[in-house]
């Protein structure tokens, strides 16, 4: 994350301003410990009263920033005088590039950024302290690995969290690893791992789960990093690691909508779910490919999804579980899905209906998609 930082001195105040530049948005950061009040002002416009941390949602490809900071000092019964102090950047400060500079790491993110073109959602762009997090967790699971195969399949989630003490150690959530290399604090971070031969193998499989798929198609992430080691220490499979990161109190959307998967008119959708930890139904022998429908969080409490039906080319229901937070304690609030009992049937085209709450409005919304000759 590129940073810029000055400090300005006029008179009896001292004006300290920090910058952030990413691709989505300009972190500003001011402080002026003399000051009674401080003006944050982009582009001759007023975005932010006082000293603290601003984030700016970048509009333009480049923009100025002013900072203002103001001492009111009494002279007399009747009058004041004004002590001030502005900062501004002498230069455009240009929006930085959403791309990995890395053709491996491009092609990953290009593979993702292509689904999430389907929906009114931003792309993922590349944020190099969430790809420093990746990759330290990556290199700390290779180093680790006899520790951690020991563990059986329903305790790998500890794989999310790092020892102190051992080997590669950089924090114990992937919060605070991304905090550590300068991701923002107030910002949200997820993870999702997984151990394939190939890194570019990893889009794919995270998207044919249901827990993993939602934190690649979050509406409220907007920058990505991505670490992988290509061979564990046991020669079977690499190890790849992504942290998806974006607005705590979400993405600054105009109206609610629905991000679903698979998206309306997909074709060779998988037929069958991949295996991932934790298994959201763990009775079932083979879980059918899952439909998964989700919300910008500060739609949350507008937004209600009742039930999820599934129907094949006959318009016969399939037997389907509805999953939500109410049923799911890995589901948050803006998260739904359907998990068939059974494998879908290949070259087949399927119904999704939902219906929903608006404000308390009852609401339908349906789609279709095709699934593929084979799993």
């Amino acid at each position: 994350m590129s940073a810029l930082a000055w400090v300005l001195v006029s008179g009896s105040l001292s004006l300290d301003v920090k910058v952030k530049n990413e691709h989505h948005v300009l972190w500003v950061e001011s402080d002026c410990r003399e000051c009674d009040s401080s003006e944050l002002w982009v582009d001759g416009k007023l975005v932010g009263f006082g000293a603290g941390k601003f984030a700016v949602p970048r509009r333009e490809n480049r923009v100025r920033v002013i900072v203002k900071g103001f001492k009111k000092t009494r002279i007399n019964k009747n009058g004041f005088t004004i002590d001030s102090v502005i900062w501004q950047t002498d230069t455009l400060i240009p929006r930085k590039s959403p791309y990995f500079a890395d053709p491996l790491l491009r092609k990953i993110q290009d593979s993702l950024n292509a689904v999430r073109l389907h929906y009114p959602i931003p792309m993922m762009a590349a944020d190099s302290s969430l790809t420093a997090a990746a990759q330290s967790h990556a290199n700390y699971l290779f180093a680790n690995w006899n520790f951690y195969k020991e563990y059986s399949a329903d305790t790998l989630l500890c794989m999310h969290n790092e020892m102190k003490g051992k080997q590669g150690f950089t924090g114990k959530h992937c919060w605070d690893r991304a905090e550590r290399f300068g991701y923002p604090e107030e910002m949200l971070v997820s993870e999702v791992i997984d151990f394939p031969y190939d890194p570019l193998h990893a889009i794919a499989g995270w998207l044919s789960t249901l827990y993993h798929r939602l934190a690649l198609l979050d509406p409220d992430y907007f920058e990505m990093g991505f670490g992988f080691c290509d061979e564990l220490e046991d020669g079977s499979y690499g190890v790849s690691v992504m942290n998806p990161g974006g607005y705590e109190l979400s993405y600054p959307y105009a109206e609610p909508f629905f991000v679903v998967y698979p998206y309306p008119d997909q074709i060779r959708v998988p037929t069958i779910m991949s295996p991932e930890v934790p298994d959201p139904a763990p009775d079932l022998r083979e879980e059918g490919f899952p439909i998964t429908v989700q919300v910008p969080r500060a739609f949350k409490d507008r937004i209600k999804v009742i039930d999820i039906l599934l129907y094949d080319e006959n318009m016969e229901q399939v037997k389907a579980r509805f999953l939500f937070s109410g049923n799911d304690e890995y589901l948050g609030e803006n998260e739904y899905a359907s998990l068939p009992e059974k494998p879908l049937k290949p070259l087949q085209t399927y119904t999704v209906r939902v219906a929903y709450e608006l404000d308390g409005n009852p609401g339908k919304t349906s789609w279709k998609f095709t699934t593929s000759a084979f799993w």
